[in-house]
């Protein structure tokens, strides 16, 4: 076997070595939802992958492991902040009421806490 074909095949192992790492490190990190997926956080866990001989790369069993070793040094994932969006009230009106069923009128109390204070806050019919 010439020297051409031994790089070629050597090229061939490395590059099948490096898909199966990829696609673990993928699995890995589509069932780990805790894990934040950023530059940083990937060198670290390359670095702490390299550092630990025992663990193996190319199964997911490996990152997880990786990641329950290093995980105080990972950055965690931003908290999601909910933008409140403006609630357009109707203001309640006696003929709202008259227009409810006694039942609704009961879910409706049990379901809505500001239900009362709306109804308190008509006042007597005029």
């Amino acid at each position: 076997m010439n020297l051409k074909t031994r790089y070629s095949r050597a090229q061939e192992d490395e590059d099948a070595i490096v898909a199966k790492i990829k696609k673990a490190g993928g699995a890995f990190m589509a069932a780990t939802p805790d894990y934040y997926s950023i530059p940083e956080n990937e060198t670290t866990m390359f670095r702490t992958m390299q550092e630990h001989d025992e663990l193996r790369p190319t199964s997911v069993a490996g990152w997880s492991e990786c990641f329950a070793l290093c995980r105080d040094d990972l950055k965690e994932r931003p908290a999601t902040r909910r933008q409140s969006r403006p609630v357009s009230v109707k203001r309640l009106t006696h003929d709202d009421i008259d227009r409810m069923s006694a039942i609704q009128y009961q879910r409706r109390l049990e379901s809505d806490p500001s239900f009362a204070e709306q109804v308190n806050a008509l006042g007597p019919r005029k």
